[in-house]
């Protein structure tokens, strides 16, 4: 299935923050711009290879060409495949850990039960003003213009699995947790 804007959106999110702060830190210390470096989806072969296995974190930070610390945004991925693929990922014992952040709806979006007519017809501009307004109010919640519901509200969950986490052990403790009824 190919990424999803809110997929997307997360990563970018975390990816701004991130090298926001390593460009601080190269000011201070230039040669470090040679130690370290972050990646966006670069394949990554697994610690103990049964086969040409390999895995694509969203966003990695690597030190001396280690995969030190791995970004996950899931949305709408099943949790047992997510704590497979953590799990595998941290039996690479430079990883320090894995930060996910999980985007589920609150509840399951579906399609709306009457057929489309030309006048639903929104233009991106209408659109990408109506959503920048709704979030302001609701910045979890979901999307509603001409009658017709177009996304669910929707929670979020930040939690950092340890290196010393293992697959079968239960879920770290939440690090965040971000939905439209804390607002």
């Amino acid at each position: 299935m190919p990424p999803s804007p809110a997929h997307e959106g997360g990563i970018y999110a975390i990816q701004r923050r991130i090298f926001s702060r390593m460009q601080l830190q190269e000011e201070r210390t230039p040669q470090l711009d040679q130690i370290w470096r972050l990646q966006c989806n670069r394949s990554n072969f697994y610690e103990q290879i049964t086969e040409a296995e390999s895995y694509q974190a969203d966003l990695t930070l690597y030190c001396k060409n280690k995969a030190v610390l791995h970004h996950e945004c899931t949305f709408s991925q099943r949790e047992g495949d997510l704590l497979c693929k953590v799990g595998r990922m941290l039996e690479d014992p430079a990883c320090w850990g894995i930060l996910v952040i999980r985007i589920q709806e609150v509840d399951k979006w579906s399609p709306p039960k009457r057929s489309f007519k030309q006048d639903d017809f929104i233009s991106p501009s209408s659109w990408e003003a109506a959503v920048e307004a709704m979030q302001q109010d609701k910045p979890f919640g979901g999307v509603s213009m001409g009658g017709s519901k177009w996304t669910e509200d929707v929670d979020v969950d930040v939690c950092f699995f340890p290196s010393s986490w293992m697959e079968g052990d239960p879920m770290p403790t939440l690090v965040c947790h971000a939905a439209l009824s804390d607002i």
